[in-house]
C-alpha cells in the first residue's frame, strides 16, 4: 500500500506518490478563465477548508479539468490526483482493491469524480460512492461526463442562488399528490407520490461529511409512487446514450409508454436509437423497466441541452429515469442496478392543478424572489 506524504499534492496510480508540478508554472496546463472559474466554484460548493484533504479521480480525457481543480484547490495543500486508467481497463465495469487501497491511506475528507462515462461502468461509479460516503464520510461532489463547456458553463452559476431557486422549486413540490407533465410533442403524463417517499433538495452545496450530489447541480426528485402515461423524448437520453446519440430532436424521439410506471412499448422513427435504448433496458433487471425517477431540473445558467446528462437533466424542465431509485435517499424499498434518464422538451408542469412551468419556461412567481 502506497504511503503519501501528509502536506503536498499528488497525482496517484500505479504506486505512484511523486509530487506533481504545479501547474500554474507549467505553460502547457494554462486554462481559460471560465474553467478556473468553474472549477473554484466546485471548491466553493464543497467549502474546502485548509484542514480538508482532497481527493480527485479522473481520466485520461478529463486531465485538464482535473489540473484547474488541482490548481484552484488554494484553500488546502492536500491533494491526491487518481487517473482511472492507471489502475484498469476501461470500461471499468467494478471498483478496483488496488484503487480503494491508495484512498484508505490517504484518508479523504472531500472528494471530486471527474471523469468520463463508457458504458458498464455505472458497476463502478455505485460502489465508489458508497466507499466515500457511506465508509469513509466524505463530502463528494461527482461530476460524470463533466466537459470544459459544462465547467465553462453550468458550473459558473452562483452557487448560493441556485440553492435559494432550487429550495423554492422543492416547496412547491414537496407535499405534491399528483403532477401532470405534458408537451406539444406528444408527451403527457400523471405521476401520483406516497408521502412517505421523499422528495430531495439537490442544491450544489455540499457541506456535510457523508453527503455527496452530482455537480453541476440543481433538480429536485423523487420516486414516485405511481406514474401512466407517454413521454415523448425528442431531447436526449441518459448514460452513455447522451454522447452516442446527443440531443434527438423531433425526427429521433423515442416515445415510451408506461402503465402501473413500468415501460409497456418503445417507439421511434429512429431504429438505431430505439434498439440501443431497447438494449440497455433489456441488459437490466427486473426493475430496469421501472421508473425510479421524477425530477425537475433547476439550474437557470442552462440555457440548451448539449447532449451530456450530467448537464442536461439540470435544466429547467422535466425528466424521469427507468432503474434504481436512489431508495437511500427517496426512501424506497426496491432497487435496480441500472439507471437511465430520459428528457422531453418544451413541457408544461402542473402541481396539483397549480402550473409551475409552461412550455419549458417556469412562472414568473416561482421566479421572483421572496
Amino acid at each position: 500500500m502506497p504511503v503519501f506524504r501528509s502536506v503536498n499534492r499528488h497525482y496517484g496510480g500505479s504506486g505512484s506518490n511523486a509530487p506533481i508540478k504545479k501547474p500554474e508554472s507549467d505553460p502547457a496546463l494554462a486554462h481559460s478563465t471560465k474553467l478556473l472559474e468553474g472549477a473554484a466554484n466546485m471548491h466553493m460548493c464543497l467549502d474546502l477548508k485548509s484542514s480538508d484533504r482532497l481527493l480527485i479521480i479522473t481520466d485520461r480525457a478529463t486531465s485538464s479539468i482535473a489540473r484547474a481543480l488541482e490548481q484552484t484547490a488554494t484553500a488546502t495543500q492536500n491533494v491526491l490526483v487518481l487517473n482511472m486508467e492507471d489502475f484498469g481497463e476501461r470500461p471499468m465495469t467494478s471498483f478496483p482493491d488496488a484503487m480503494k487501497a491508495p484512498i484508505y491511506t490517504f484518508g479523504p475528507t472531500a472528494a471530486i469524480y471527474a471523469a468520463g462515462v463508457q458504458e458498464g461502468e455505472i458497476g463502478f461509479r455505485k460502489p465508489l460512492i458508497s466507499y466515500l460516503v457511506e465508509e469513509l464520510k466524505v463530502r463528494h461532489a461527482h461530476a460524470p461526463k463533466i466537459t470544459e463547456e459544462m465547467m465553462e458553463g453550468a458550473m459558473r452559476g452562483n452557487a448560493q442562488e441556485l440553492f435559494e431557486f432550487t429550495t423554492r422549486v422543492y416547496e412547491a413540490v414537496k407535499n405534491a399528490r399528483a403532477i401532470t407533465i405534458t408537451s406539444e410533442n406528444g408527451t403527457s403524463l400523471t405521476a401520483t407520490f406516497d408521502p412517505n417517499l421523499a422528495w430531495i433538495n439537490s442544491h450544489p452545496l455540499i457541506r456535510e461529511q457523508g453527503k455527496w450530489g452530482n455537480l453541476p447541480n440543481g433538480e429536485v426528485f423523487t420516486c414516485p409512487d405511481k406514474i401512466d402515461g407517454v413521454v415523448v423524448v425528442d431531447g436526449v437520453l441518459g448514460d452513455y446514450l447522451s454522447p452516442k446519440f446527443g440531443v434527438l430532436g423531433p425526427g429521433r424521439a423515442v416515445r415510451i409508454a408506461i402503465e402501473d410506471s413500468r415501460i409497456v412499448s418503445i417507439e421511434g422513427k429512429d431504429s438505431e436509437v430505439v434498439d440501443a435504448f431497447k438494449a440497455y433496458i433489456e441488459a437490466g433487471d427486473e426493475n430496469s423497466k421501472r421508473v425510479g425517477e421524477f425530477a425537475i431540473g433547476t439550474n437557470l445558467e442552462i440555457t440548451k441541452l448539449i447532449g451530456n446528462m450530467l448537464s442536461d437533466e439540470k435544466s429547467p424542465g422535466f425528466h424521469m429515469a427507468f432503474g434504481d431509485c436512489y431508495g437511500n435517499e427517496t426512501g424506497a424499498s426496491w432497487s435496480s442496478k441500472t439507471h437511465i434518464d430520459v428528457i422531453p422538451l418544451g413541457v408544461t408542469i402542473v402541481v396539483d392543478g397549480r402550473p409551475i412551468m409552461e412550455n419549458g419556461v417556469f412562472v414568473p412567481e416561482l421566479l421572483r424572489k421572496a
